[in-house]
């Protein structure tokens, strides 16, 4: 059901009468841009007590873990700020071996031993240089 409904609205987005469209979905209201929530969501995160059972988990600490992700995430903006049109971690890209390092580099950090990369040869590779939608 949630397949379908996506589907026709892509459909219906995609044909000439577009804008049409796009007031019948927003009952012809303009939408507000988006912005940042104004409050400090991760401290707004619910930190409940562990269960006995769970005790061997509670030397994790998802705020740092959360930094790590961030720190991957960065990547995958300054390949957008680059240009790239398919932006992200993309195998074989620049991007690709940023994030190698930092994973190295962290699983160093973190005393882990016989850290090494291991490279395989890829197809080659095909990334779009340009496109365009006649939507505007």
């Amino acid at each position: 059901m949630r397949s379908t409904r996506f589907l026709t609205v892509a459909a219906v987005l995609c044909l000439p009468g577009a804008a049409a469209a796009q007031d019948w979905i927003t009952g012809g209201v303009p939408r507000e841009p988006v912005v940042r929530h104004p409050h400090d969501l991760d401290a707004s995160y619910i930190r409940m007590p562990l269960a006995p059972e769970d005790a061997m988990y509670g030397a994790l600490d998802g705020d740092r873990m959360k930094e790590f992700v961030e720190e991957i995430v960065e990547v995958s903006l300054r390949s957008k700020a680059d240009g790239e049109l398919l932006w992200g971690r993309q195998a074989g890209t620049i991007y690709d071996d940023m994030v190698e390092g930092i994973v190295e580099r962290r699983f160093r950090e973190f005393g882990l031993q016989d850290v090494r990369r291991q490279y395989f040869d890829l197809e080659p590779q095909w990334f779009p240089t340009a496109w365009d939608s006649p939507l505007r």
